[in-house]
């Protein structure tokens, strides 16, 4: 019987039926285990398994003819969560499978009482349900890490857990665009699903079951949605990484087409974005490059400024200046830079066109608004705004915030706007409310000393961008 006596211990007590069947009388001294013990143990013949919430692995041998310890340890494996989350797990003679935040297949050595794991996957994804072996499968639901909704997958076991199949459900909508020409909204779901509604379902409260295009489906998880320009959108998956899905209004076939990356097995080092009429893409290995993303492969030379061999490098979302045709972005490594296209009738590539070194790191995005840049220094008693020169790149304000960037700084419509988090100050918006506790707010910026306008947010943090309209 497991007690759970406070969150990081557990007491398993021991006990058997006396001779009358009736009363019970402890058996041995109770076994400490390291979590809580949340889910219900398996029980296999003789023996028992226990898996705490730190994923502490216990097997247990049962033999009710040891009257001194009926209950002996066959083999384990010490606690390796720090925090903790309910485990799934499911047994199949010497085969155990044991989900939380990844999947990993353990194999039971009785003659040398030994735990061995051959192989762990989807670490960082979130094992949602009852895991089942059926066959030569594993089947389990789980949530992809950053990802949206949910799959229901059945994986080879002796093939490291390999898909045989996915179907992925809980797909919330990623983007709705209004198609005039067809008079309907086009909904994208992260599913790569695309659903019609037209004006005589929207009036009937129809309910869709049926995509209108179902080219992209079942191919993946997306997250995020980049306009491509000509009311193109491309689908992009910041945990996959490895293609796109292209939606066409325009197109006279199908409107969703899968484009493959041609990412020569580099990885990811930064958010996407639309750049060149391409996929801009900063790559962990210090590169930045941009692909087309109807064919995948590289559109021009990439920008790869010095690096140490090996180094990894993480990058800040770009900000777009000079209308579109040069981006400024910064690094981990407290670099910044303004890059932008080769002159005509020269070989196309990105090139370095200024560059700076930061005296501290900044956040994970940046936002232009005319000639100049905004970044995020985050700091425990308040960010920092710092807003650079867009041609030398020089630092020209460092503005205190008194509150946590909560959203942004994303541009919208020729500003910049940036939601903070705060315990409320004398300069909060004059629509904010007097109240106990955080207040959100949306600060406009336009390139000057000041904001130009901060608003407060009454009703809860964004979802979303804000539509600029006149």
């Amino acid at each position: 019987i497991p007690e759970n006596v406070s969150p990081s211990r557990t007491e398993l007590h021991v006990y058997r039926v006396n001779v009358d069947g009736v009363t019970l009388e402890r058996a041995q001294a109770s076994i400490r285990l390291a979590g809580n013990v949340i889910t219900p143990p398996l029980i296999v013949q003789r023996r028992v398994i226990f898996v705490t919430d730190r994923r502490e692995i216990h097997i247990f041998n049962i033999d009710p003819n040891n009257k001194k310890e009926p209950v002996t340890v066959l083999a384990s494996q010490p606690a390796s969560l720090s925090s903790p989350m309910v485990t799934h797990l499911v047994v199949r003679d010497s085969t155990l499978f044991i989900g939380d935040r990844r999947l990993a297949k353990h194999e039971i050595r009785l003659t040398t009482s030994e735990l061995q794991t051959p192989y762990i996957v989807n670490e960082g994804d979130v094992f949602d349900g009852p895991l089942h072996m059926v066959g030569e499968a594993v089947v389990h639901q789980r949530r992809p890490k950053l990802g949206a909704g949910m799959t229901i997958t059945a994986a080879a076991i002796d093939d490291e857990a390999k898909p045989i199949w996915t179907t992925y459900l809980g797909q919330p909508v990623l983007s709705a665009t209004l198609n005039q020409e067809d008079k309907a909204i086009d909904v994208l779901t992260s599913g790569a699903a695309l659903f019609r509604v037209t004006q005589d379902q929207l009036s009937s409260d129809a309910t869709l079951d049926t995509p209108f295009d179902t080219e992209g489906a079942g191919v993946g998880i997306f997250d995020t949605v980049l306009d491509m320009g000509d009311s193109k959108q491309a689908l992009y998956s910041t945990t996959d990484q490895t293609s796109v899905i292209v939606y066409d209004p325009k197109a006279t076939t199908t409107r969703l087409r899968q484009t493959r990356l041609n990412m020569s097995g580099a990885r990811v080092g930064g958010p996407a974005m639309h750049f060149a009429d391409g996929l801009l893409l900063p790559l962990a290995s210090g590169e930045v490059t941009v692909l087309n993303y109807q064919t995948g492969a590289p559109k021009m030379a990439a920008f790869l400024p010095p690096r140490e061999p090996g180094e990894t490098v993480r990058w800040a979302r770009p900000a777009l200046v000079q209308d579109g045709k040069e981006f400024v972005i910064s690094d981990d490594k407290k670099n910044i830079f303004r890059v932008g296209l080769s002159p005509p009738n020269t070989p196309p590539a990105l090139k370095q066109l200024a560059s700076a070194v930061l005296t501290t790191g900044l956040g994970d995005r940046l936002a232009a608004s005319g000639d100049q840049v905004y970044g995020v220094l985050p700091d425990p008693s308040g960010d920092l705004l710092l807003r650079f020169n867009k041609r030398n790149l020089k630092q020209e304000q460092e503005l205190a915030l008194q509150g946590k960037v909560f959203w942004g700084p994303e541009a919208v419509g020729g500003r910049v706007f940036v939601g903070v988090e705060s315990m409320g100050t004398e300069e909060a918006a004059p629509d904010a409310e007097e109240a106990e506790g955080p207040v959100l707010e949306l600060l406009c910026l336009d390139g000057s000393d000041k904001p130009l306008w901060k608003s407060a947010l009454p009703y809860g943090k964004l979802t979303g961008l804000p539509l600029a309209q006149g």
